[in-house]
């Protein structure tokens, strides 16, 4: 690398790379970048105050994570169309730069990119960009009007948050997903235009609008639609009335699907301004809380009998007015306030919704009944009924019949529906004469309190989404091997149970899943391929955690809170390691495969985690180490690694194999020079420095001898898992003979491997607990 620099600060960078990094230089004022580099290094200009201007003639690949934040004068640049990829935050607090043309081959915005451009006015996307991710353009409070690429796929958390003067989007038609807050806090915007396949997605858990409440939000609605999806209109305070297949903005009227089916969960919650919603015939499904706070809606006029209401689709002050059905049936209206009984004709064998509401019976037994609507028995109180013959029990059907205790079901039985039995607190026993699967739906049993659910679990082949939500008296759970699939909030709420089995065949399971289930160990099973965010959060209790060999992703979350875990053991490659996934943990020592994505926050407010060792291209996320302390004993790092945010460590070790520094990241850089005295290095290493830093020499052959010191202890530690042995018993290890041991993949541990090694078993194995591999 070389660089000339002229009496007005204006440089010229030339050669193979850039070599080390410009952070926090307060004179440099213009840079030019020619020759063969191919790469800008994570923070390379970091806070370079006066720079205003970089030209780029290079072929420059990627610009790395941080490398012009906080340039503040920073008003031109042109990005080579020969960029691939720009890391995260790698503009942020530009406040002078007003416009930004992308490189075409960008596929994905990384987090932050953007971050405060407050006076960025236009920005020119690349046609093939698909995702816009966090915080892109948070803050660009002067950026008026933007045109989408037209294969974006996904704009994620606070994407354009608080970007003031926007006044009109178009999403393209290709966008599948949008984050609830994605355009949060932009009160100026006025209307907003989507395809209806978009999925809004509410990843912070939060209970903020998508959109600004006075925003006219139109989906384009096609010929074949049949769905108004989840938060579709979440708070917007502009709608005011729904009449079939109109839908009113004040004075605008925008059009619905005329074959509209489904009115999903949350799809109308909290549009305080809705005073009057009249459902065309075509409606067969109101969602959970889908009307939920819309304080002037009083009346809701359906048009059909044949509709399902899930459990809490409507607040009690709301009456529903049903139509006079040709069946003989009188018209009558439902409302939560009132009491509601009906004479059924001993002819008919569908029960409408809402007939028993509320009434009062003893046991139930009747054969001609196939079908048991919506609400039908909801609230009512009895003990016992026997649905022999009943071949669909609907939505809510028998909803906080609080003494309901048993439940007959014969062999004719296909579906059981959404919160059919939900809130039934004293319902204790599931009698099934059933030689087939059959079809559960959402929160068929949620906050049934004390249910056992083992009868059920063996004639079902997936568990739906809140199925057994909050079964608080529910101790013991086995979920046998002819279940595939687990949904998001199956068993969240579990907080008695204290023995959890999943046998093999279980192949994936959803989020929130075991959320404070108060268990000490689990063995995933080897059929297991995926888990989801915040699966085993704040499990207080739990220890241990065991993974088969065919996870590759530990997700975001998983293990947050879980203040006891000490050990997880992996069995197979692992390469992400989601945010914050075992925030709270009391593991000691930290290991990283290569080629692995380290998520943000994942050592937020650690409390014990004193060595970590990164392995060869690791990609570590930002906001690693953003609250709690953040002194490590031992940072270990390999070959082609990056930080977005640096970590400190009172002795750094660098492991990988290059004979100098000079491919080392930007981040790298900047790490040892913020915070290292010197840095241990292999004697293959050839230069007299790291970094900048002094270097201290620790033996090859020392840190091979390590590893194995490593690998000794993952291997003992699966002896003394299979073992079962308690740590309390065990007094000396060294009272164990071990001439030849025999480990699960069918390698040998010998004892004179341990007395070349000079390896104390019994001071180590008490640490293995602590040890993450």
């Amino acid at each position: 690398m070389n660089i000339r620099c002229d009496i007005n600060a204006s440089c010229v960078i030339d050669g193979d790379y850039i070599y080390g990094i410009f952070e926090s230089n307060s004179s440099i004022k213009s840079v030019e970048i020619i020759g063969n580099i191919e790469k800008i290094p994570s923070f390379c200009f970091y806070n370079c105050t006066e720079l205003d201007n970089v030209s780029i003639y290079a072929t420059i690949y990627s610009i790395g994570n941080m490398a012009f934040a906080l340039c503040s004068k920073l008003k031109n640049i042109s990005i080579p169309i020969s960029v691939k990829s720009i890391g995260y935050g790698c503009f942020t607090n530009c406040k002078s730069l007003e416009n930004i043309i992308l490189p075409n081959h960008l596929k994905k915005i990384q987090k932050s990119s953007f971050y405060e451009c407050s006076n960025l006015k236009s920005i020119k996307f690349s046609d093939s960009l698909e995702e816009i991710s966090n915080n892109a353009f948070s803050f660009c409070s002067k950026l008026i009007n933007i045109e989408l690429p037209p294969n974006l796929k996904s704009i994620k958390i606070l994407a354009f948050g608080k970007c003031s003067s926007l006044t009109n989007i178009i999403i393209p038609d290709t966008v599948v997903e949008l984050d609830i807050t994605a355009f949060m806090l932009c009160e100026n915007l006025q209307r907003i235009q989507l395809p209806i396949n978009v999925v809004a997605k509410n990843q912070m858990l939060i209970d903020w609008e998508a959109f600004p409440r006075y925003c006219i939000i139109h989906y384009k609605f096609k010929k074949n639609d049949t769905k108004i999806l989840p938060l579709s209109y979440y708070k917007n305070q502009r709608l005011t009335e729904i009449n079939l297949n109109k839908i009113f903005f004040g004075t605008e009227v925008l059009d619905l699907p005329e074959n509209l089916i489904s009115i999903e969960m949350l799809s109308f919650y909290h549009c305080s301004n809705l005073e009057k919603v009249t459902l065309p015939a075509s409606v067969k499904l109101i969602g959970r809380q889908a009307f939920y706070y819309c304080g002037k809606l009083s009346t809701i006029i359906c048009n059909t009998l044949d509709i399902s209401l899930s459990f809490q689709s409507l607040p009690e002050s709301i009456t529903i007015q049903f139509p006079e059905p040709q069946s003989g049936y009188k018209a009558y209206e439902y409302s939560g306030q009132q009491f509601i009984e009906l004479t059924i004709p001993s002819n008919i064998i569908d029960l409408p919704p809402f007939c028993y509401y509320r009434c009062s019976f003893g046991l139930i037994s009747q054969n001609s009944i196939k079908k048991i609507g919506t609400y039908c028995f909801a609230n009512a109180e009895m003990t016992e009924i026997d649905l022999s013959g009943v071949e669909i029990i609907g939505d809510c059907a028998f909803a906080n019949s609080l003494n309901l205790e048993r439940v007959i079901f014969s062999d004719s039985l296909k579906m059981i529906g959404k919160y059919a039995f939900a809130s039934c607190k004293q319902l204790r026993t599931l009698d099934f004469n059933i030689h087939h699967s059959i079809e559960l739906q959402e929160g068929a049993f949620c906050s049934c309190d004390g249910l056992n659910i083992s009868s059920i679990l063996s004639k079902i082949e997936y568990i739906p989404d809140n199925c057994f939500e909050n079964l608080v008296n529910v101790h013991e759970i086995t979920i046998p091997s002819c279940i595939e699939f687990i949904g998001d909030y199956s068993f969240i709420g579990l907080q008695n149970t204290n023995s959890l089995i999943i046998e093999e065949g279980v192949k994936n399971i959803g989020n929130y899943n075991f959320l404070g289930i108060n268990i000490t160990s689990i063995i995933l099973p080897n059929s297991l391929v995926s888990i989801g965010d915040y699966c085993f959060y704040s499990c207080n209790n739990l220890k241990s955690v065991k993974f088969g060999n065919q996870i590759n992703r530990i997700p975001d979350y998983s293990f947050w809170e879980s203040y006891s875990l000490e050990t997880i053991e992996i069995t197979g490659i692992v390469t992400y390691y989601g945010d914050s996934f075992i925030l709270g943990s009391q593991m000691s020592t930290l290991k990283v495969p290569s080629n692995s994505y380290f998520g943000s926050a994942i050592l937020e407010y650690r409390r014990t985690v004193e060595i970590i060792e990164f392995g060869k291209n690791c990609f570590i996320s930002p906001q690693t180490e953003r609250s709690g302390p953040n002194i490590f004993k031992e940072l270990k790092f390999g070959d082609n690694i990056s930080f977005a945010e640096t970590l400190k460590a009172e002795k750094y070790y660098y492991t990988g194999s290059e004979k100098n520094d000079y491919n080392m990241d930007g981040s790298i850089f900047k790490m040892i020079s913020s915070y290292a005295e010197s840095v241990y290095v292999p004697n293959s290493y050839l230069a007299s420095t790291f970094c900048g830093k002094p270097i201290v020499y620790y033996s090859a052959d020392e840190y091979s001898q390590q590893h194995k010191l490593d690998e000794l202890k993952r291997k003992l530690k699966q002896i003394d898992y299979s073992l079962k042995q308690k740590r309390n018993k065990i007094r000396s290890i060294n009272e164990i003979s071990f001439k030849t041991c025999i480990i699960s993949d069918m390698e040998t541990v010998d004892k004179k491997q341990f007395e070349q090694l000079k390896f104390n078993p019994k001071k180590s194995i008490l640490s293995l607990s602590t040890t993450i591999f």
